[in-house]
């Protein structure tokens, strides 16, 4: 069985689609970047930005960069499921954060090396609360 068979996906044109979206709202908040955060809370369901960019569900977190020019990149926290990411996802690079380290360190890592650290980043997924 390949990769397509066990790990549907959407066509190209429609992942395409979708970043032009992400892009126009990001033109249009003045953002260079967006980072869409997934955790592994309610079934999968806070995973939807991420699954919805890059194809990937992870069982505990990720994040998927998205710029003006390139991406998805995805940072994922488990380095287990690395092998199962990279045939399931669809993004430009996918790695693991090295243990013991802070994901927000990892991002700001990714950040420089695409030259945004100075950069007006937007983030998306983050769970809310509310009453």
């Amino acid at each position: 069985m390949n990769a397509a068979t066990i790990f549907p996906r959407f066509s190209e044109s429609e992942y395409r689609r979708r970043e032009a979206r992400v892009r126009e709202g990001m033109a249009a908040r003045g953002l260079d970047a967006v980072i869409a955060v997934g955790d592994s809370g309610r079934h999968g369901s806070n995973h939807a930005n991420v699954y919805w960019l890059t194809n990937w569900v992870d069982p505990y977190v990720c994040y998927a960069i998205l710029t003006a020019k390139g991406g998805p990149w995805v940072l994922m926290s488990n380095p287990l499921y690395l092998h199962t990411a990279r045939r399931a996802a669809r993004a430009v690079e996918i790695e693991a954060f090295p243990y013991g380290k802070s994901p927000g360190v990892v991002l700001a890592e990714k950040l420089a090396d695409l030259g945004l650290s100075k950069g007006r980043i937007g983030i998306a997924g983050v769970r809310h609360i509310g009453r």
